[in-house]
């Protein structure tokens, strides 16, 4: 006897109760042994850059369905490169399982253009459509609607799910996480627990409001930084995070005398500066080599040197801050380099001069502080050649660029 399988396609971005709920009615409505839910790869119907990836959206519903063993997660679209039909994902369906009768679930909502999908025809030939229609919904218009389908197709075998006002949508979801408020009782409890730790639709983890940064001349919203701020208080220790909070700050008041232009991407910089100090010494160096992040013998050498460039690369792939010049401010705020950017000359001296920034052993503190405020130039040539001395006195090695800035901005 063939087994009943229903398939829920859709992004689930993020899956919610009620994705749970239609798939549980149509089970118990048409007897179903399991249902597949199948997180769409690069769908026809969406955007597929501003869809959230793969592997966060698996593991919400991998945490939405664990109780329910009839409830399967299947992944064959997401192992295709090109752009996926339905109706290709039921033959790969039924040449890996021949054994199966299919019931493909949707909502009303897209039977109403299903003609227009791919091969409508073929879809139709493979498996049993089941349409989820609400008690609020006009039951008589979605079934002229089936009817004029089965008109135009000899193989349509197209059936009501009755389904209990349930009005949800994912779109809602992230509009309601965006806006602070709370998805409790519409979404799982642990997935709700899981798009917290990840920090999942917030404004800073939105492709497109990232890429309408401040390269356009927009500033970034409050949203952002609070979100990437909440970040940062869990992967850094808490020293460090009182200290990247003060190099946010210290370098956002440069700005404000120097350049406040630029006072955006001086907050941005000083904010994530330090975003990849905290990682690990064996991981830090394992991502720069599986990024092809290039560190010369200093930092090869001496891992506390490495997070500025792989800083650079984090700050772009995991909070998608990806303005080039932010970038390089974050990967020479260690070293400083010769002939510094306005920006790179501000994070580099407020990570020197932030207020919690531990004096001991560096006398020429209170005079960097003063100045930094005043001269930038000679700033930067203060704190290059202190920080060589200091390095002497230490024996530790020397970076070449952290010399070279420091022969640069001391030329006279």
């Amino acid at each position: 006897m063939k087994k009943k399988v229903g398939i829920l396609g859709g992004t689930f971005d993020p899956i919610h109760n009620g994705h749970l709920l239609m798939a549980e009615i149509a089970r118990e409505q048409y007897v179903l042994d399991e249902i597949w839910f199948v997180p769409t790869g690069i769908s026809p119907h969406k955007d597929y850059k501003y869809v959230t990836d793969a592997s966060y959206r698996c593991n919400m519903i991998r945490l939405a369905i664990k109780d329910k063993p009839y409830f399967k997660l299947n992944t064959i679209e997401l192992s295709s490169e090109d752009t996926v039909y339905t109706y290709r994902t039921l033959e790969r369906l039924y040449e890996e399982n021949d054994d199966v009768i299919y019931y493909f679930i949707m909502g009303a909502d897209s039977l109403f253009y299903f003609e227009k999908w791919m091969k409508p025809e073929r879809i139709l030939e493979l498996c049993t459509i089941l349409v989820a229609v609400r008690d609020d919904m006009d039951k008589t218009a979605v079934v002229r609607r089936i009817d004029m389908l089965k008109n135009m197709y000899d193989s349509a075998d197209i059936n009501l799910v009755d389904m209990p006002n349930f009005s949800v949508s994912s779109a809602d979801i992230r509009k309601r996480l965006y806006e602070g408020h709370t998805v409790r009782y519409m979404v799982h409890d642990e997935v709700v627990d899981y798009i917290m730790d990840n920090d999942l639709y917030t404004d800073s983890s939105h492709p497109k409001s990232i890429k309408r940064g401040i390269d356009e001349g927009y500033s970034y919203p409050d949203e952002i930084y609070s979100s990437i701020i909440r970040r940062l208080k869990r992967k850094l220790d808490g020293e460090r995070f009182m200290h990247t909070l003060g190099v946010m700050y210290t370098a956002g008041n440069l700005a404000g005398i120097h350049a406040p232009e630029l006072m955006d991407k001086a907050l941005m910089a000083g904010l994530l500066h330090d975003c990849a100090k905290c990682i690990p010494n064996e991981d830090k160096y394992r991502i720069c080599r599986e990024n092809g992040i290039e560190l010369n013998e200093a930092e090869t050498n001496n891992p506390g040197l490495v997070h500025a460039k792989l800083g650079e690369y984090i700050a772009r792939a995991e909070y998608g801050i990806d303005d080039v010049e932010i970038g390089h401010a974050i990967s020479v705020h260690t070293t400083g380099c010769p002939d510094m950017s306005t920006l790179d000359k501000i994070v580099y001296l407020a990570d020197f001069i932030e207020p919690a920034r531990n004096a001991e052993g560096i006398s020429i503190m209170d005079e960097a502080r003063k100045l930094a405020f005043e001269d930038l130039d000679s700033a930067v040539g203060l704190v290059a050649k202190r920080t060589v001395s200091y390095l002497e006195e230490k024996g530790a090695v020397i970076d070449d660029t952290t010399q070279k800035t420091a022969d640069f901005y001391n030329k006279d």
